[in-house]
């Protein structure tokens, strides 16, 4: 799961293996530097929340292109 350090740290990734990894970290640094404090910790931790779920379904976020959930 990221963590806060690894969401401040981030630029968007675009390469030939962009995963729902990647798009959740470029998200979340685009709202970091567009909201407040608070909504980005919010968005963090719903999203952390989502990648529970994916796990629990077997889904690997680091894996699995944001294609690969229709």
């Amino acid at each position: 799961m990221l963590s806060q350090a690894q969401i401040s740290d981030t630029k968007p990734m675009k390469t030939d293996h962009y995963t729902i990894s990647n798009a959740i970290q470029d998200y979340l640094g685009l709202i970091q530097t567009s909201r407040s404090p608070n909504t980005a910790r919010t968005y963090h931790n719903a999203l952390q929340t989502y990648l529970m779920v994916l796990s629990n379904h077997s889904i690997s976020p680091d894996d699995t292109p944001p294609t690969g959930l229709s």
